[in-house]
């Protein structure tokens, strides 16, 4: 039973993803200096004043939870669903 509910065991890799959507939409808030609520799936991030560097700041936050991501696979939709689904096929890919 141990074994099941240690860490890098395929039970927790499959049950829980690498980031909620919640804790996205916190991480984008925190580098845009704005609440969650402001946040919709169709907010453009780059009107929201996202740049590069904040942009290679997320990059860097997921890649640290173990997520395969890389700047250059956000840029073709920069809205918060598009960049969601980015993620969520990346995080589905590790599992």
């Amino acid at each position: 039973m141990d074994s099941s509910t240690g860490p890098g065991t395929d039970s927790a890799a499959t049950s829980s993803p690498a980031m909620s959507r919640e804790s996205f939409l916190g991480d984008l808030a925190a580098v845009l200096g704005v609440e969650t609520q402001e946040l919709t799936g169709g907010s453009d991030l780059i009107d929201c004043g996202l740049d590069s560097i904040g942009t290679m700041r997320l990059v860097d936050q997921w890649q640290g939870r173990g997520i395969d991501v890389r700047f250059f696979d956000l840029v073709d939709d920069s809205t918060v669903d598009g960049w969601w689904h980015v993620l969520e096929a990346k995080m589905t890919a590790t599992t």
